[in-house]
């Protein structure tokens, strides 16, 4: 005859007929691989986007290569780079709140975590749908981290044990990529590489950097920005010097400035020297019409991005990186940290005059 024994096992009491032990290590197993998985993912998210970092820091390249890709990136009003930095920091500090969620079991660990998922989802459908819907492209990167943000929230409400916080997540992505894409982006359209107004052409065979350097013709410290770089006219590079200007003597000048022998030596003298002309010396008329249109993308483009003042100098440094620098002392060091700049002007008192560039020459 079999006797029934009891045991007490945690805070339940078993009869050892039907072998708890064997029940409690299939649930203790099964516990731990679904914790295991969650952290698999977000782990192996976290390195893939540390990844796209490095190799955008220092392989110039990027886990995702198509034109889409690049194209997205111009959209970014602090940099791509940034951006999947920010990603993969998030991924990071998501996965230690999991790891010790798991470890410790505290109901608060796992409310932090379901709140930055949903964070993160929001952001990511909000993203998607600029993406689909107003630049009508397609960030293979951005779709993997949705997927990603996606599996991490299915495997939550499975180690959760529920169903609604799936629900929840698809919602709230749902919510964040119907709010953007409702709504119309009338300056999207501009690209970065399609604005030419006035630009040096560097060497064929130097691609990058591509740098545009956004001015006012009466601005004093774009002028300085501009003396130093007269006198360092040495570089292979490509630059296009972007003026803002759209009044009619402006323009006049612009096209005086296209005109000049010296703007194929040396773009930036040929600037200056026509800036610091009286009105009276300037010829009347207007520059070719593609130079005008130029000038109104470069203002939808600059407006569309919410920059605020020149002078502002954006470097492709290659297709996976773009640095913006504002304001002249911002861009004076990264032009002297870059060595584009090693003889200095000072043009203090003289903004924009021929005598103050007569100093560095």
């Amino acid at each position: 005859m079999k006797t029934a024994c009891f045991s007490r096992l945690g805070n339940k009491f078993f009869i050892s007929g039907f072998d708890p032990i064997y029940e409690y290590g299939e649930q203790v197993l099964m516990n731990k691989f679904k914790l295991y998985s969650l952290q698999f993912l977000v782990l192996a998210a976290a390195i893939g986007l540390s990844a796209d970092v490095w190799l955008q820091k220092w392989r110039s390249s990027s886990l995702c290569m198509t034109e889409s890709c690049k194209v997205v990136g111009e959209y970014v009003r602090f940099g791509e780079i940034t951006l999947v930095l920010a990603g993969a920091i998030f991924f990071w500090v998501l996965w230690l709140f999991i790891f010790f969620a798991g470890r410790y079991e505290r109901r608060w660990l796992w409310n932090v975590i379901l709140l930055a998922l949903l964070g993160a989802l929001a952001f990511d459908g909000g993203l998607l749908g600029f993406q689909f819907m107003a630049v009508r492209e397609k960030c293979q990167l951005c779709i993997g981290v949705a997927v990603f943000l996606f599996l991490a929230a299915a495997l939550l409400s499975w180690n959760r044990k529920k169903v609604f916080i799936f629900i929840l997540a698809c919602a709230v992505w749902a919510g964040g990529f119907a709010s953007t894409s409702v709504l119309e982006y009338k300056n999207s359209e501009v690209r970065l590489n399609d604005i030419k107004v006035l630009t040096r052409q560097g060497e064929e065979d130097r691609d990058w950097p591509v740098f545009y350097f956004f001015f006012g013709l009466h601005c004093p410290h774009c002028s300085e920005v501009l003396a130093n770089l007269a006198v360092n006219n040495h570089d292979p590079f490509t630059w296009n010097l972007i003026p803002l200007n759209e009044e009619k003597q402006d323009l006049a000048r612009i096209k005086a400035i296209l005109e000049t022998e010296e703007f194929e030596e040396n773009a930036f003298l040929a600037v200056l020297r026509v800036e610091s002309s009286e009105d009276e010396e300037i010829d009347p008329g207007r520059p070719p019409e593609k130079v005008i249109k130029g000038i109104k993308k470069a203002k939808e483009y600059f407006s569309s991005r919410g920059y605020k003042g020149v002078p502002l100098l954006i470097v492709q440094e290659n297709p996976g990186k773009r640095v913006v620098l504002q304001g002249r002392n911002t861009i004076m060091r990264y032009l002297k940290q870059k060595k584009l700049v090693m003889r200095t002007v000072d043009l203090s008192g003289s903004a924009g005059k021929n005598d103050g560039l007569k100093k560095g020459e």
